[in-house]
């Protein structure tokens, strides 16, 4: 797994369970291949005609890195890859990458509209879920279970016991001997002799047109990404239902604890459906944001994708906030833009994140930006950051990808700000170890966290833990054999930003 020799000690810390203090949840139904495509890629929408998002940095991981999860060679043609997945079923696939992570505990942003929310303001209202199944009722008492050994005794109670599947024996079947039948003679439609090779080579074109070679049966082009499925489910603005796999149901497939962060953006819409006056609704969000609080590890804004980062640190006026919660009542199904009522919003997390002693997680960088992408740059947050310091309430950068140096200076000036680079390793590969010493060079080690970015596909989930092990691993390697580092050094940080942050942090 790791692509370099390094020391017991370290390459043991590398290896150890970690803590992936941000994720969502993924689909629990099997998916087509436009359903695939479209969760595989960032900008949320299907790939040009005569192209794949296989061909991205993500798609080549999958291919390498999940297929042999799934009982296949490395680089399996796109088409058997899916279909071996079809085969394996939507939850023996999820259990098999969750635990293939090797995570001990999963922090899940469980918005049930966690896929419109993080693209655009346009499309969050087209996953209408109700949000008792995700915050109604208390935590599900398998996923408590889990967790005593994870975090002690004293938590038995609230998260519970038995981690002991997360890594054990049980594995031997993910790899058993059942591969016969995926790579014996029977094999003949995915490799064999129907096919001049792997790729088509006796396509007209290069792909070539309406063939059922292994990248993609009876599609316009070899890819398929021009099927009108593909595009039909983004024609009205990514509307995708999202059926995903709960905090407590994540926890349960992946053999580790879980637990919820609550994104305050999905409270304001649930507040903003149901009040019918201005002094209601300010009411209600500060009682509903209490009360969610109350179940969950952290809180989480999107705020830098509805209006940039760049927005007035300042709390805004009381006579602002009722004229603007006068228009939002007027037509609540629209996505919050205003910028006073986010501002207020943030600041009333914030004022709740500090009662409870809370982290507050802000999105930024890659993933989830459209527009304007340079108002993802976190150093925009540096006002609001320089605000929050009297108060205390840590702040978590999220992603920060291709801001992270920006984000790692953060990080080095505010004794409060904590950084990850989550979604940059497993879209990103080839400078995943770039974009990790570059942070290791600037950002405190007790400020480095760990996060997959995990969202809709479980290969998310498997590819964030094993790109990051494998970029921490050059770095650590690079900074051993200078001399900078010693053994023991190198092990104590590949603990620190795996998990031990991460418990800190959040108190878990």
């Amino acid at each position: 797994m790791l692509p370099v020799d390094l020391p017991g000690t370290v390459r043991d810390a590398l290896l150890a369970p970690l803590v992936d203090h941000h994720c969502h949840g993924v689909r629990r139904d099997d998916l087509s291949r436009a359903q695939f495509e479209l969760l595989s890629g960032e900008g949320g929408s299907p790939a040009p005609p005569g192209t794949t998002h296989f061909d991205t940095p993500f798609g080549a991981a999958v291919r390498r890195w999940c297929a042999p999860l799934l009982d296949l060679e490395p680089h399996a043609p796109p088409a058997v890859y899916l279909a071996r997945r079809t085969e394996l079923g939507a939850g023996e696939v999820n259990r098999r990458l969750l635990t293939g992570a090797g995570v001990v505990a999963f922090l899940v942003d469980a918005s049930p509209d966690t896929y419109a929310d993080s693209r655009t303001a346009a499309s969050a209202a087209l996953h209408p879920v109700t949000h008792a199944a995700m915050f109604g009722g208390t935590r599900d008492a398998a996923s408590a279970a889990t967790h005593a050994a994870t975090f002690g005794a004293s938590n038995a109670a609230t998260h519970g016991a038995s981690n002991a599947a997360t890594h054990g024996a049980s594995n031997a079947a993910t790899h058993g001997a059942s591969n016969a039948a995926t790579h014996g003679a029977t094999n003949a439609d995915a490799y064999g002799a129907a096919h001049a090779d792997a790729y088509g080579a006796t396509n007209a074109a290069t792909y070539g047109t309406a063939h059922a070679d292994a990248f993609g049966t009876t599609h316009a082009d070899a890819y398929g990404s021009a099927h009108a499925g593909s595009r039909a489910a983004t024609s009205a603005g990514f509307a995708l239902d999202l059926d995903v796999l709960t905090a407590a149901e994540m926890g349960r497939h992946g053999g580790a604890a879980a637990d919820e962060l609550v994104r305050i953006e999905r409270i304001e819409r649930d507040v903003a459906a149901t009040a019918e006056l201005a002094v209601d609704y300010l009411d209600n969000l500060a009682e509903e944001l209490a009360a969610r609080a109350a179940r969950a590890v952290g809180l989480k804004t999107v705020i830098g994708a509805r209006c940039g980062l760049d927005f007035d640190p300042a709390r805004p006026s009381r006579g602002a906030v009722i004229a603007a919660a006068n228009r939002r009542l007027s037509d609540p199904k629209e996505v919050l833009t205003d910028h006073v009522l986010l501002r207020y919003l943030l600041w009333s997390a914030i004022d709740v994140a500090r009662e409870r002693g809370l982290p507050m997680q802000f999105h930024t960088g890659f993933g989830g930006q459209t527009g304007e992408p340079h108002r993802a740059d976190p150093a925009r947050l540096s006002a609001f950051a320089a605000a929050l310091q009297p108060l205390g309430v840590p702040v978590i950068l999220l992603h920060c990808y291709p801001f992270h140096r920006q984000a790692a200076h953060l990080a080095g000036v505010f004794p409060h700000v904590y950084v990850d680079v989550g979604l940059a390793p497993p879209h990103g590969t080839a400078a995943a170890a770039r974009v990790m010493d570059e942070m290791l060079e600037l950002a405190p080690f007790h400020k480095q966290l760990f996060s997959s970015g995990c969202r809709g596909l479980a290969e998310t989930g498997y590819l964030g833990a094993l790109t990051y092990r494998r970029a921490l691993a050059a770095a650590l390697e690079t900074r051993i054999e200078a001399g900078e580092w010693s053994t023991s050094d190198a092990a104590r940080v590949a603990h620190m930003i795996g998990s031990g942050n991460a418990r800190r942090v959040y108190r878990l």
